[in-house]
């Protein structure tokens, strides 16, 4: 039965970590303490193991992604068997496609509508003030 692989959280304050570099591929045979990936925070840096045995069957997000804690970023399982259930229960990274907000096209997005939000709240704070 495939299992999935999550970011792990790092620390108490640890949101999300980004994929550096993945250490396998879809169709690789691991090991429970086989490496799948080397992931960063702000502050350090750490290799992912498998914690499964099986066949890498689905990576869920790229290099360079940033990936929410507890979020899946692998399925493991038996080889020939199909990630699907699990890979789309992950949300829209499943399947190889990165995540809604992730990549650099997804935290320009991020951005875009933080700024927005924030001239969004300024705005709203200047008419606050000035009405008073």
């Amino acid at each position: 039965m495939a299992t999935t692989v999550v970011m792990p959280q790092l620390g108490n304050t640890v949101e999300s970590c980004v994929v550096n570099r993945w250490f396998v591929g879809v169709g690789d045979q691991v090991e429970e303490t086989s490496l799948l990936c080397e992931i960063e925070t702000d502050k350090s840096a750490m290799e992912v193991p498998a914690g499964v045995a099986g066949t890498i069957l689905a990576l869920l997000a790229e290099e360079g992604d940033d990936v929410p804690v507890k979020v899946p970023i692998a399925v493991v399982g038996e080889a020939g068997e199909d990630p699907g259930e699990l890979a789309a229960k992950a949300g829209p990274g499943a399947a190889g496609a990165p995540a809604a907000g992730s990549g650099a096209a997804g935290a320009a997005s991020a951005a875009g509508a933080a700024s927005a939000a924030g001239a969004a709240s300024a705005a709203g704070a200047a008419s606050a003030a000035g009405a008073a």
